[in-house]
């Protein structure tokens, strides 16, 4: 019986700029960036917006969203009021993919976690991926 796993992100979307600035603010590197109209592989389309992620360096078969999270909130939050102020007219959220493996799923969402998202005023977007 395997465990389910999970990936969590966090993004900033749809803005306007360079996305290396908000590296630049932030003092973090992101673990992918997308710049509108460049594509990022010769097969795909140019993307349609610039993008700004940062991934949860946990191992993504921890099943443990509460390890992500911490992982996580350690590099976002000492960044709250920059991350705040950044992106007006654009888009901020989590991400967590959850796979469910042998039909098992289960997530709790940390009450920290829904209060930090809230703040810098950013979506939770949950996505499963049933892997039976």
């Amino acid at each position: 019986m395997g465990l389910s796993q999970i990936e969590f992100y966090f993004t900033i979307f749809d803005f306007e700029g360079d996305p290396d600035t908000i590296t630049r603010e932030l003092g973090l590197e992101p673990s992918s960036i997308s710049r509108k109209g460049i594509r990022r592989r010769p097969h795909l389309p140019p993307a349609r917006q610039n993008v700004w992620t940062i991934k949860s360096d946990t191992l993504s078969d921890i099943s443990d969203l509460q390890e992500h999270w911490m992982r996580l909130s350690a590099l976002l939050k000492p960044r709250r009021r920059m991350i705040t102020k950044l992106n007006v007219g654009g888009g901020k959220k989590f991400t967590i993919w959850l796979t469910c493996i042998d039909g098992q799923t289960g997530l709790r969402l940390e009450n920290d976690m829904i209060d930090f998202a809230s703040k810098i005023k950013a979506e939770i977007e949950i996505e499963f991926i049933d892997n039976e």
